[in-house]
């Protein structure tokens, strides 16, 4: 104890001889410089956006430098997730594309329904490295949703048992790795809740000659039912489109099934489709990030103007003020030259909406999970 007293000792005596020496004033060689302040060139004229976008950064040991920060300019693509969107400037040439059909999807709840539809059981391998790629493509759901998705019950998981459906009436095929392949046909793939014994999605693919991936459709079941269908295919301009698929809307005499899409710069493409008779009608109009709507040429002109008034061009009676219930080129003018404030609304109200339905989609993106060149 006495040694550990006299060393303690020692280095109290130590400290005070060194207090004693110091000089009355003592001269800090720290200094407070921020060398990410924002600081002037003094040599040059300067201007707030300069002031804005200039730093001072430390560069080596007594050496600063001022240096201006080139930011990219805000992303102009609308929504959280701008995956869903179709890549590129605003392009005027779009093929109408008819909304799909859920009742195309239904009865096929169990193994037992797929076996009778004509699937076929197959194994598929997933790498790691593969599951993280499908994962990013699915950037919209959250880390649980996704494995739920994929029922990743186990991290490890790597086998999936899958059901392959090949429609036997198609006479056009490429060979793969010395495999024949149908194409400019659908091919469905189906997956399983291992748990639940229910299905979980279906993934619809479609190849060219050259197999490349030209229309992928993912359709999510809940209890066995289809519950949504989304798209990702090349129209014949080549514009990549993403496609959620709505289903129903409308009155009973216009129960018309529904799709819609949003492009980079903001623009909804609404499309609606009749079914009635055998036949498929479909017409669809845009909305501009500006208000106004244009009509598609391809599509059928009444479901285009059906398409048009549900995205706010639709008349105004003057007197009353209330909706007239019918397609008006007047509406269709850009809202900064619209003088009816509820018009306005409606279109900002619209476009919210379908940014909300879009990003809250499961768009594949021209990508399977399960690749069905090594299925087949």
């Amino acid at each position: 104890m006495s040694t550990a007293v006299s060393e303690i000792d020692k280095s109290i005596n130590l400290a005070e001889s060194i207090l004693e020496a110091l000089p009355d004033e003592i001269m800090s060689v720290g200094h407070n410089f921020n060398y990410f302040s924002r600081q002037a060139r003094p040599n040059r004229a300067r201007t707030e956006a300069d002031e804005a976008n200039e730093q001072v950064i430390f560069t080596d040991f007594g050496q600063a430098r001022s240096v201006e920060l080139k930011l990219p300019p805000p992303d102009a693509r609308a929504g959280t997730f701008p995956q869903h969107n179709t890549p590129g400037a605003f392009r005027k040439d779009f093929e109408t594309i008819s909304s799909l059909r859920l009742t195309d999807y239904e009865g096929l709840h169990t193994v037992e329904c797929l076996e009778k539809a004509g699937f076929k059981l197959q194994r598929a391998i997933l790498t790691r490295k593969h599951i993280d790629r499908v994962a990013h493509q699915f950037a919209n759901l959250s880390p649980r949703c996704f494995r739920d998705m994929m029922c990743l019950f186990d991290d490890s998981k790597r086998d999936f048992e899958v059901w392959i459906k090949i429609p036997q009436d198609h006479d056009q095929w490429a060979v793969h790795e010395g495999k024949r392949v149908p194409v400019a046909i659908d091919i469905d793939i189906a997956y399983i809740n291992p748990r639940l014994d229910l299905i979980q999605f279906i993934q619809t693919v479609q190849y060219d000659q050259d197999l490349n991936i030209i229309d992928l459709r993912h359709v999510v079941f809940e209890v066995g039912l289809p519950l949504v269908a989304n798209q990702s295919c090349f129209d014949k301009f080549g514009n990549l489109r993403n496609i959620a698929h709505v289903g129903v809307t409308g009155s009973k005499e216009n129960s018309f099934e529904n799709s819609l899409e949003r492009l980079d710069d903001g623009t909804v493409i609404w499309t609606s489709s009749d079914f009635k008779d055998g036949k498929t009608v479909s017409g669809a109009a845009l909305l501009r990030h500006s208000g106004e709507v244009v009509l598609l040429a391809d599509g059928d002109r009444r479901m285009a103007e059906f398409s048009a008034r549900n995205l706010g061009a639709e008349g105004i009676n003057p007197k009353t003020l209330a909706w007239t219930g019918r397609y008006a080129a007047s509406a269709a003018k850009a809202e900064a030259d619209d003088k009816y404030v509820v018009r306005t609304e409606y279109k900002q109200a619209v476009r919210s909406q379908v940014y909300q339905i879009v990003d809250g989609a499961c768009i594949p993106g021209p990508e399977p999970i399960f690749n069905p060149l090594r299925l087949i």
